[in-house]
């Protein structure tokens, strides 16, 4: 999956970031793509969740558990 900046994604899979749950249907924006090497990140704005806030998370679980909407 290719990401960009500002890209709208949807979680179709439930994922726990940081001690929370995202349920799945919760939208994100794409804020920040970080191609480090050893473990390339990506940092999302959750919308409308009630947690809302970024969040920083491995690409593989965007990979694999978003998709661009």
């Amino acid at each position: 999956m290719d990401l960009e900046v500002g890209q709208v994604l949807e979680f179709v899979d439930p994922v726990e970031v940081e001690g929370t749950t995202i349920s799945p249907g919760t939208h994100a924006r794409v804020g920040n793509v970080l191609t480090i090497a050893t473990k390339p990140t990506v940092t999302l704005v959750l919308l409308g969740a009630e947690r809302g806030g970024k969040i920083l998370v491995n690409r593989n679980v965007v990979s694999s558990h978003c998709r661009i909407v």
